[in-house]
């Protein structure tokens, strides 16, 4: 660093005093890598640029989603390629996400039948009955009916949570 800095009216065409060699050699390697990390500008487009680029831009158009819930960014923009570049890898890694889940989950199918069966009796061997309040009006006689719920909900609950954790 220098050892003092001028923050006069002339300060970009002093030059600087430094302390040691190493200093002055900081100072330089830091100049060139702002002056090297400068932004270039755009070069001015021709017509010919500009013609490539809208017929760019209409076959892009057609790739576009009729609808959707961020239809701005969808206009000619910069930001245009990017955001559609973003919306395509999520949307892939939706869809494999998604088959992974279902892959687990068929996987997982036996064992959570199992889980369902145990399920549907309590620890001594006595089927599940049904709890909730007597509806006097519509009674569900059906022997089976709260066993086969019961079954299909522990194993439905279990092939999700094994297809989730099977996909993540």
């Amino acid at each position: 660093m220098p050892s003092q800095f001028d923050n006069t009216y002339h300060n970009i065409y002093r030059k600087p005093t430094f302390d040691d060699d190493a200093n002055k050699r900081m100072w330089q390697v830091s100049r060139e890598a702002d002056e090297v990390l400068e932004v270039a500008p755009a070069p001015i487009p021709t017509q010919e640029m500009e013609r490539e680029y809208l017929d760019f831009l209409q076959e892009d158009f057609k790739s576009d989603p009729w609808v959707t819930y961020r239809f701005r960014k969808y206009t000619a923009n910069p930001k245009r390629i990017p955001w559609k570049n973003t919306r395509q890898l999520k949307r892939q890694y939706q869809y494999t996400f998604c088959v992974n889940w279902a892959v687990g989950s068929l996987l997982f199918w036996p064992i959570a039948a199992m889980v369902g069966r145990r399920m549907k009796v309590t620890r001594g061997g006595v089927p599940v009955v049904p709890l909730n309040r007597w509806v006097h009006d519509f009674p569900h006689p059906e022997p089976g009916r709260t066993s086969r719920i019961t079954f299909r909900y522990y194993s439905f609950a279990a092939t999700v949570l094994a297809g989730y954790c099977f996909a993540r």
